[in-house]
């Protein structure tokens, strides 16, 4: 018994220093290029601005007097539109480059969002979620491939891992800051939380973060070329024949994963403020923990696909994640709830990245850009409609309905993913 006990410790202390190994070794940014650190500091600056209104816009919103479904038509407009100018963005990068669209991308979200801010009527606000999502279409298809681009093979996933991290830190960060900045501008002007205009001057602080995303994004340089060898499968790509097996594939799976971030993400704060009466503060709380458990998670995602497969990794992950969001969806008390939305975010943190760097490595770079501006558009365009079904189907169903719709979709792209490259599939 002694022996089974020592056994069992010595394992875990193995996996400990596994975890904080990696995690120390991969922290250290002076390893990657200059252009890959601007992007970080791009990446920093642009997902403050988005981390804020990500928590914060729908519960102006509902201060505005609109309801789920309008809520869900709304968030709906912006990955419709990033869907909809993924391709030829993908395609028009490829030709002038990754940096004009970074620059654009800074320029074009930060004056939506002040239009989201100031306005308050239906149609005009539709009319801006639909500018909005141009920008994120930007960063989205070209941050892989630019990353890929200005980084050696080896380090590939991890710098791709860093830069989800670097996401996942900022919207931590934001997270806490944004759960009491209500209340700190509502207590400056001697206003409640019951009004909006804590919420509007909150959120335009947001939009001044995102302005300032365009200072890294004009240092940053364009791609080097590629150093190294590439993977074995995309060696044996030819110019001439686009594999479009691999492409759709991805794409496939992308708009199932899309959909169920549709039916579910934009109505997370929601969820908890009007089914579990959290406060504000609580939900800045809940979404500071579940990224404060992700960043690691994400940092050391790499070392989880190379030691078990990256099919294996991947599909067990996306059942994790799938299982927690069904659950959540019936919980009806903060705390558990609140467990199980960390246990969803560890698995999502963990299956992105390595998703990114997997569909990556399986096509030679002529058509990295064609490949992430496929799954974007899959992504984006499966997650409007998504949003927009939710809406309804909250007000209709409730959310125990909504989110087990969105847990079979993440199962599909789950599943989808297994059939393509079985279990056993090795890079």
């Amino acid at each position: 018994m002694i022996r089974e006990s020592d056994e069992g410790q010595a394992r875990a202390e193995e996996v400990e220093d596994f975890v904080l190994q990696s995690l120390f070794h991969r922290v250290d940014l002076r390893r990657f290029s200059r252009n890959a650190q601007l992007y970080f500091a791009f990446s920093i600056l642009y997902s403050s601005g988005m981390a804020l209104f990500s928590l914060l816009y729908n519960l102006y919103l509902l201060r505005l007097g609109y309801r789920e479904d309008f809520i869900g038509l709304l968030a709906g407009m912006m990955p419709l539109t990033s869907g909809l100018c993924a391709i030829p963005i993908g395609m028009g990068s490829d030709r002038w480059g990754r940096k004009p669209f970074m620059m654009a991308a800074s320029l074009l979200l930060a004056l939506s969002q002040v239009g989201l801010c100031l306005i308050t009527r239906s149609t005009p606000l539709l009319a801006l979620g639909l500018l909005s999502g141009i920008s994120p279409a930007m960063v989205y298809v070209n941050h892989v491939p630019y990353l890929s681009e200005n980084s050696r093979p080896e380090d590939r996933g991890t710098v791709i891992s860093l830069a989800f991290s670097t996401y996942i830190v900022t919207s931590m960060a934001m997270s806490l800051v944004g759960g009491n900045l209500p209340r700190w501008v509502g207590d400056w002007m001697g206003v409640g939380l019951d009004r909006p205009e804590p919420f509007r001057y909150a959120l335009l602080f947001g939009t001044a973060l995102t302005a300032c995303s365009i200072l890294p994004a004009l240092k940053m340089g364009e791609a080097r070329p590629s150093r190294g060898p590439l993977p074995k499968e995309a060696d044996s790509a030819s110019p001439d024949l686009v594999p479009w097996s691999i492409l759709l594939i991805f794409a496939a799976t992308s708009a199932l994963r899309g959909l169920g971030m549709g039916l579910s993400f934009p109505f997370f704060n929601v969820f908890f403020e009007e089914s579990l009466h959290a406060s504000t503060r609580e939900i800045g709380l809940i979404f500071f923990c579940s990224r404060l458990v992700s960043m690691p998670s994400a940092v050391v995602s790499p070392g989880l696909s190379r030691r078990f497969g990256a099919v294996p990794a991947l599909f067990s992950l996306r059942l994790i994640s799938g299982v927690s969001l069904a659950v959540l969806g019936v919980t009806g008390s903060l705390p558990p709830a609140f467990g199980v939305f960390l246990v969803y975010s560890i698995a999502e943190s963990m299956a992105t990245p390595q998703e990114m760097t997997f569909a990556t490595n399986q096509v030679s770079r002529a058509y990295w850009g064609r490949g992430q501006s496929l799954r974007v558009t899959g992504s984006q365009l499966s997650a409007a409609a998504g949003s927009v079904m939710a809406g309804r189907m909250i007000v209709s169903a409730g959310y125990g309905f909504t989110f087990g719709l969105a847990a079979l979709a993440v199962f599909g792209s789950a599943i989808l993913l297994l059939a393509k490259f079985g279990w056993h599939y090795q890079e």
